[in-house]
């Protein structure tokens, strides 16, 4: 606040009162360069016409070349310059806070991520004096966003190419959640069955089976849930034509890295293919069982 005498003559006040002001201006400019962010002041168009301490320590630049015409140019990437010009252009014509995220180039010659948050200074008329734009460093959440991205990618590409190759076996494999719906069917059973992937979906696969094996089969399928075991059932699975054919159904179950139950894995063959396997190959049961 301006301390000011009005005893002193004319001439001598204002001096006065222009000299509390530059004090005051610069400690402001002092605590500003204390901030440990980037801060950056803009006028009406956008233009720099003043930066912190820290602002100026990681571009490299003087506070003559932050004002200067090419600041941006200097400092941002081109590509997030191109991205964001007219965003920029049109959030600076009102009046309302906005943020970008943007890449800066600092003195060692790499970019790095930077939030970028633009406030309005407002005069008592409602209209914009100039804005205050600070930059806080994302560059380790940048990093482990595309780590998660990537890593998210090639699972989703494993898992494309695992249910390849699950298609392509020859017999019916389905995959169920450890309460019991499924949670995934391989194509052999939608072309045996003639279900589709929305009607065999969770609960839906029961449509398939004969309705005088499903209190047995459900009551066998508690049963291996709660004990988290292999196990084997027998029923009778309705082909597309409306022919029920009986199968040997083997489950398997899928445990996470802690050796909780994430899963369980059903291949099914039927039961006459299955035992002529058994007769004509006895070391067949425990691979066949784990296909």
């Amino acid at each position: 606040m301006l301390d000011v005498d009005p005893k002193e003559p004319q001439p001598e006040r204002i001096e006065h009162t222009e000299a509390q002001l530059r004090q005051e201006r610069d400690e402001l400019r002092r605590i500003v360069d204390l901030i440990p962010q980037q801060i950056v002041v803009l006028n009406l168009e956008g233009k720099a016409i003043y930066a912190n301490r820290v602002t100026m320590d990681y571009t490299g630049l003087s506070l003559e070349q932050v004002r200067a015409d090419d600041f941006r140019d200097r400092v941002f990437h081109p590509e997030d310059i191109q991205r964001l010009r007219e965003q920029r252009q049109k959030a600076l014509a009102g009046t309302i806070p906005f943020e970008f995220e943007q890449r800066g180039l600092g003195k060692n010659g790499k970019y790095r991520w930077f939030l970028i948050r633009y406030n309005p200074f407002l005069g008592e008329d409602g209209k914009v004096i100039r804005w205050y734009a600070t930059a806080t460093d994302i560059e380790d959440r940048k990093q482990t966003q595309e780590a998660l991205s990537n890593a998210l990618e090639q699972v989703q590409q494993s898992e494309a190419k695992l249910r390849r190759v699950i298609d392509t076996i020859p017999t019916l494999v389905w995959c169920d959640l450890p309460d019991g719906p499924n949670e995934f069917l391989n194509k052999r059973w939608h072309e045996y069955t003639g279900l589709s992937p929305e009607e065999s979906h969770g609960w839906g696969w029961q449509a398939a089976f004969h309705t005088e094996d499903m209190p047995p089969l459900m009551e066998k399928w508690r049963e291996l849930l709660v004990s988290g075991e292999p196990g084997e059932i027998e029923a009778r699975l309705r082909r597309h034509d409306g022919v029920y054919r009986w199968f040997l159904i083997r489950v398997e179950p899928f445990r996470d890295e802690t050796a909780n139950l994430s899963g369980g894995t059903e291949p099914a063959r039927t039961s006459r293919t299955a035992s002529r396997q058994k007769k004509n190959c006895g070391r067949m049961r425990g691979s066949f069982a784990n296909s």
